[in-house]
């Protein structure tokens, strides 16, 4: 195309910029003209109708390419002409303010909508308290149905209440609006949306203590306050007192409301403005090498059934380690004693810090079932309350204070009640709690523990032997005149009753003698095993017994005669004598055995046979 070839230069766009302009309108026309001359006009038989399809699959695919866009990119609702808007009272807001949410809407479109209806979807936790204008609202749908609205027409709506929720959690507050356009039968939507942070709450939690050092096993008082600083009444409040894997928790000693049920405040609810009280102890068991430690309060609200934890109250401490190295331990390398001995227990205190405790005070829980307390009370060793022996600087006055590198040594005696109870091979073992003030903690104690080695408790061997006539319900087990009578035969029972302890007895033997004047009938039962033997050689009662289990009773009873003579008028003959009973602990691996005094006529334990007489007439 000669036109473009002359006027589209530099010198044209120069000079006569209409006809530069021209030219470049015409580039097109000479982009294909000479497209044609080097692609089809000597490469092709048809070039000419060739080039002319190729223009017209070219123009195809522009037409195609501008349809797709059309068609992704059109649309046929009005919702982009549709205002609405939706803002808070207050940009900030904390868990338990009072808010309100403000939804502004206009039809800017060309059509009238109809069937228009305008939600707002809040926090399950929202709880509503007025709502304008309350006539378009349907608490059935939970929606506004505002009809139709005509081209420029609008209006507002407000939702008013409390916003509940996880302070620093994000919340949505989506107000939705559903319509039809006039013409048209098919649903839109136009969508407004906003966000919420709730920065803090209502419920406000504020120390008491000033303290910000702990011990690293210890206690030492602490105390807060909980504030209900909203105007609705909160509801089904918890507070956690240990948290998972902490080594710190609290212990209260007195709580102005609710109770503690597993380690949780529960506190129950707080009126607006109502404040209530924690006073206790802060526990401390940081057993690794921390030196500092976190406690976090995490106060919990109920809303709509939901628990919703509330702003988390983080207190630092600087960690204190006094290091006291406490032991306690039997005298004996092999520890075991009897019942009714005296066994004693060494406690060794060494400060081996640089922090000097003072006003150490020893407690020590013992068995009531195998320690004597009356007796330990006696000792005046220290105070005996409660089943713990407490022991202090009254007591001991190496307890006044342990200065760095210092060692106190204590030895303290331990009765053994004479008739222990409480199980089967029986042991002690003893853990000591040492406590301690620490300067520069305000009521805050130091606390440690040690343990001995069980102490094995023996069992014991307990024999009760009676001759009798009668038994104590009056039935009468003797024959013959009573009182006996000079020449005449009375028979009499004797009634011997083995109890072992806690543990089990073997080889148990008992023994005893019968005088010269005294006959063994050969009338006799017993409780278990095989019957006594009786050696006329000697007059001797022999009864062996293999096994005798813990806290079991073997009985032995057998008739024996005496006649008395002359010289017996007005004494109480001996009836039964040398009675003894031995048997093996098996626990302690020792021997034991056990005696009664002889028995003779005067019947001590009978006493319908004391009434009909006891001395030979």
């Amino acid at each position: 195309m000669d036109y473009y070839i002359n006027h589209f230069t530099k010198h044209q766009l120069l000079h006569a910029p209409h006809k530069w302009f021209l030219a470049l309108l015409s580039s097109p026309i000479h982009f294909l003209e000479m497209r044609y001359k080097t692609r089809y006009h000597l490469n092709y038989e048809n070039a000419k109708k060739l080039f002319v399809f190729d223009l017209a699959l070219l123009a195809s695919i522009i037409v195609l390419i501008g349809l797709t866009i059309f068609w992704f990119t059109y649309n046929p609702t009005v919702s982009d002409y549709l205002y609405l808007t939706i803002k808070p009272s207050d940009d900030r807001i904390a868990s338990g303010d009072y808010t309100t949410y403000t939804i502004d809407y206009k039809n800017q479109s060309k059509v009238k909508i109809i069937n228009t209806m305008l939600s707002l979807e809040l926090p399950n936790t929202f709880i509503t308290n007025k709502i304008e204008p309350v006539n378009l609202y349907s608490p059935t749908t939970q929606s506004f149905n505002l009809a139709e609205l005509k081209r420029n027409e609008g209006g507002e709506i407000t939702i008013s209440g409390w916003f509940y929720g996880v302070p620093d959690q994000t919340y949505n507050v989506i107000s939705r609006l559903t319509y039809q356009q006039q013409d048209r039968k098919v649903d839109e939507e136009k969508i407004a949306a906003l966000t919420q942070i709730p920065r803090g709450s209502v419920l406000k939690i504020n120390l008491t203590n000033t303290s910000t050092q702990i011990l690293a096993q210890g206690s030492s008082q602490f105390m807060f306050s909980i504030t209900n600083q909203g105007n609705q009444t909160l509801h089904n409040i918890s507070l956690p007192l240990q948290q998972a894997n902490s080594q710190l928790f609290l212990s209260p000693t007195e709580l102005t409301q609710g109770k503690n049920e597993n380690n949780i405040w529960q506190i129950g609810d707080l009126a607006p403005q109502q404040t209530v009280n924690f006073t206790g102890n802060l526990i401390s068991n940081i057993t690794n090498n921390l030196t500092s430690e976190t406690l976090y309060l995490i106060p919990t609200i109920t809303i709509n059934n939901q628990n919703l934890p509330q702003t988390t109250l983080k207190q630092s401490f600087k960690i204190i380690k006094p290091k006291i190295n406490f032991t306690a331990s039997w005298q004996e390398d092999n520890p075991q004693t009897k019942p009714g001995k005296i066994k004693i227990l060494n406690l060794k205190l060494t400060n081996q810090g640089t922090i000097n405790p003072t006003d150490l005070i020893l407690e020590l829980p013992l068995s009531p079932d195998v320690v004597d307390l009356k007796e330990l009370n006696n000792l005046n060793q220290g105070i005996v309350k409660n089943n713990y022996l407490i022991i202090n600087k009254s007591f001991q006055a190496g307890l006044s204070s342990l200065a760095s590198s210092q060692t106190t040594d204590l030895s303290i005696q331990i009765p053994i009640k004479s008739k222990t109870s409480g199980g089967t091979d029986l042991t002690l073992t003893l853990t000591p709690r040492l406590h301690a003030s620490i300067p520069g903690i305000d009521n805050g104690f130091y606390e440690n523990t040690a343990s001995t080695q069980p102490l094995k408790i023996g069992t014991t061997l307990d024999m009760t032997a009676e001759l009798r006539y009668y038994t104590n319900e009056g039935d009468q087990l003797g024959r013959g005149p009573l009182p006996p009578q000079i020449g005449q035969e009375t028979k009499y029972w004797g009634i011997i009753n083995i109890t072992n302890g806690t543990s089990q007895l073997t080889n148990l033997n008992f023994s005893a003698e019968l005088p010269s004047y005294i006959k063994w009938t050969g009338k006799n039962s017993v409780s278990i095993d095989k019957p006594p033997t009786f050696d006329s050689s000697n007059n001797k009662v022999h009864w062996s017994i293999p096994t005798l289990n813990a806290h079991e009773t073997a009985g032995l009873y057998f008739e024996i005669s005496f006649t008395p003579n002359e010289n017996q008028r007005g004494t109480w003959p001996i009836i039964l004598q040398n009675i003894t009973v031995n048997a093996h602990d098996t626990y302690l691996d020792e021997n034991l055995s056990a005696t009664s005094p002889n028995l003779d006529t005067s019947l001590k334990n009978d006493s319908i046979g004391q009434k009909k007489g006891t001395l030979v007439q």
